[in-house]
Order: C-alpha cells, then sequence, then structure tokens
C-alpha cells in the first residue's frame, strides 16, 4: 500500500525482517568464512609442503582437518538456529496479526492453522478470497523442516517422507536417509526470510486495507 503510516505492527513486521536479514548475513557469513579460510590454508600447505616428509605432512593436516570440522559444524548450526528463528518470527508475527484485526475464531496451534484460519476469516467477513503465493513452501515445506530441527526427528513416517519430497522439489537442504538435515547455504535462509515477509505483508495489507474502508 503506497503511501501507508506504519502501524505498531507493520514496524514489528518490518524491523524484525531487518534484524534477521543482518543477523544471517553477518553470523552465519562469519562462520562460512571460517571454513573458506581453514580450507585455503590447507590447500596453500599442501603446495607448499609437497615434497616433505608424508608422516610429518599428514599430522599437521590432521590438525587443519579438526579445525575445519569445528568451523563446518558451527556454520552448519548457526545456519539452523537462524532459520528456527525465521520461522518463530513467522509465527509471532502471525499471532500479532490475528490479535490486531480481532480475528475470531482462529486456530493458533501453527503457522498453517493460523494462515488458514486468517483466510478463512477474510473470506467470510469480506466475502473475497486472499491471494497468497508460496504457502506451501513455508506452510508445509518449512514447518516441517523447523518441526524436524526443534524436535532432532520426525516420528510421523509420513512426514518424513514428506520432508524429503520436498526436500527434492524446493531445494536448499540436504539429507541424509531422511534423518539428518543440513541447510546447504545462506541464500536458502534469504529466500525463507523473505518469503516469509511477504505472506506477512500480504495479510496484513489486505486487512488494513478492508478495516479502513
Amino acid at each position: 500500500m503506497i503511501g501507508r503510516a506504519r502501524t505498531n505492527l507493520r514496524a514489528e513486521i518490518e524491523d524484525q525482517y531487518e534484524i534477521l536479514s543482518f543477523l544471517v548475513s553477518d553470523i552465519s557469513s562469519h562462520y562460512q568464512e571460517q571454513v573458506d579460510d581453514v580450507e585455503e590454508k590447507v590447500a596453500e600447505f599442501k603446495k607448499v609442503n609437497a615434497n616433505e616428509d608424508y608422516e610429518i605432512v599428514s599430522s599437521e593436516l590432521r590438525n587443519f582437518y579438526a579445525a575445519s570440522e569445528i568451523c563446518d559444524s558451527r556454520c552448519v548450526q548457526s545456519r539452523q538456529i537462524l532459520f528456527c528463528a525465521i520461522f518463530a518470527y513467522y509465527e509471532t508475527m502471525l499471532n500479532r496479526i490475528i490479535v490486531s484485526y480481532n480475528i475470531r475464531p482462529c486456530n493458533q496451534r501453527d503457522a498453517k492453522s493460523m494462515v488458514e484460519g486468517i483466510c478463512k476469516f477474510f473470506l467470510d467477513k469480506y466475502h473475497s478470497s486472499l491471494e497468497i503465493e508460496n504457502l506451501v513452501f513455508i506452510n508445509e515445506y518449512c514447518r516441517l523442516l523447523r518441526n524436524h530441527f526443534m524436535h532432532g526427528f520426525l516420528s510421523d513416517e509420513s512426514k518424513r517422507k514428506a520432508l524429503c519430497n520436498y526436500s527434492e522439489r524446493f531445494g536448499g537442504t540436504t539429507y541424509y536417509s531422511d534423518i539428518y538435515y543440513e541447510i546447504v547455504d545462506n541464500s536458502f535462509l534469504v529466500k525463507v526470510l523473505k518469503t516469509v515477509l511477504e505472506i506477512l505483508t500480504t495479510l496484513d495489507d489486505a486487512l488494513c486495507e478492508q478495516r479502513n474502508e
């Protein structure tokens, strides 16, 4: 909505988005830089010591590889933590929308239920459907991935299979036997965060426009 004044709700949505954007670019990039730095040192060491004694070179390389594993683990874990923080932001802002626009009744069990409740409320009250893009990506794929990270494992076999299928469809993660998942790189976090913002602002814009008519 062009020229719209920023409400308290909109301020929360936009400001928390900016904070999370900074964290994604700063924290996860920091650990990726550490991984890249160790890999460069390994390559340089191998080049300089190509003709040295094998045992000595192997011993030193083990130290590099140990450091590399630590950096790589921190890089993976930082992405996982940030992803869960982004999804928590999504759920929190959906709750804010429900309270701000007095949307009743609404099942607030999870993000998927909240969006469905908001869309039903909008249709019932304003006799118009909300057109929201990328709901399957966020409310199905990302929701299952968040649950996997939070609980360590999806106990329901059908949900594990669904998560594997979504991973192959949307990308951004790699998995091993539907048990262990890794976020491939920061671009996936950026995509998730931008998509969440688009969904939240679409809902807020539509509800605000109807309320102000």
